[in-house]
């Protein structure tokens, strides 16, 4: 039998996605893709699902856009094919192909019209038809969306530079609902307040001060990153990208976090004039000094980039070990 214990359509593509979302291991992709190929003979239609899923996992969008799309040929009405088609178009600068699919979704799912509706108003924005983008976000009324399309609405009034909008309407909803926020609504819209009090002059010293103060979730994050190179604003003409593996014991982590490991490593990728000044991005971000690193390789940014502060532009999950076992048995991935 080619997956023991695995005989039922929907445990081997709960299977599959699982393997998948584990961290993307080369092995673990093999085994998610015979098991897309095992779905298709039955005529599922989520088989294409996993099989896009894994080759946007090993970077492949062109052929994850392609096999979506031969499943919607075959099968219309696959929603989540749908979705999943619009989502990887957008990410991949298709916009306009998205905010097509996007449109048909509400159209052709109209039970799932808000989750169209938010990943529209996020491809919308992304092609600078702000306007249109906020009227799609505002009409998302589905209690399960309802926080995610307010910080949506918040972060499409920031790229449309209306930072007044954004610091009052961040305000207000810190102080209306704080105790009915998580913690990443929480800093989701802290974010958003202090991104918004920097493009209105506040001083970047103390935006930075309060940017130290959230999680590292929120420091690491795409968002966190951003503002902080803004806030640092330190031009380096003739930069480049330090890609360094950075050795920590024990692992960085929140205040009363306990990562049950010796110690981890983690990617980071830095811009910066020089390594020493990439190393100390690193230390400036994490907030400590760590146990060893290693330059794995450095980039010149493409010629046309225009984008050349310095700072850290991408961390990696972390990948924790214990020092009493050796090898990969004694790694555990975060």
């Amino acid at each position: 039998m080619l997956f023991p214990g695995l005989r039922s359509t929907e445990t081997l593509f709960n299977h599959a996605w699982n393997l998948i979302e584990e961290g993307g291991e080369p092995r673990h992709l093999q085994k998610a893709q015979r098991i897309a190929k095992v779905l298709r003979k039955r005529r599922f239609s989520g088989s294409f699902e996993i099989e896009a899923k894994v080759h946007a996992a090993r970077n492949q969008p062109e052929m994850a856009i392609a096999t979506l799309e031969e499943g919607l040929r075959i099968a219309p009405k696959a929603s989540p094919n749908l979705l999943l088609l619009g989502i990887l178009q957008s990410d991949h600068g298709r916009l306009q192909d998205a905010i097509d699919n996007f449109h048909l979704g509400i159209v052709r799912f109209p039970d799932e019209g808000d989750l169209y509706r938010m990943n529209l108003a996020e491809s919308l924005a992304r092609a600078e038809s702000f306007d249109e983008a906020l009227s799609t976000v505002r009409r998302v009324t589905d209690r399960e969306w309802t926080w995610r399309a307010k910080l949506l609405e918040i972060s499409i009034l920031n790229r449309a530079n209306r930072h007044s909008e954004v610091e009052a309407l961040a305000k207000k909803h810190l102080a209306e609902t704080a105790s009915d926020l998580s913690d990443d609504e929480r800093w989701q819209l802290r974010l958003n307040l202090l991104h918004a009090q920097l493009s209105n002059n506040r001083d970047p010293r103390e935006v930075l001060a309060e940017l130290d103060q959230l999680p590292r979730e929120a420091r690491i994050s795409e968002e966190g990153l951003v503002l902080r190179y803004e806030a640092r604003n330190e031009s380096v003409p003739d930069g480049l990208y330090y890609n360094l593996m950075v050795n920590w014991e024990p692992c960085p982590g929140d205040d009363g976090d306990t990562i049950p490991a010796t110690g981890c490593f983690i990617n980071y990728s830095v811009f910066g004039r020089d390594e020493q000044q990439a190393r100390d991005l690193i230390v400036e971000l994490e907030g400590r000094t760590p146990t060893s690193v290693e330059l794995q390789e450095t980039q010149a940014p493409e010629p046309e980039s225009t984008e050349r502060r310095a700072g850290v532009t991408w961390v990696s999950p972390m990948i924790s070990y214990d020092s009493k076992r050796s090898g990969w048995l004694g790694w555990i991935r975060k």
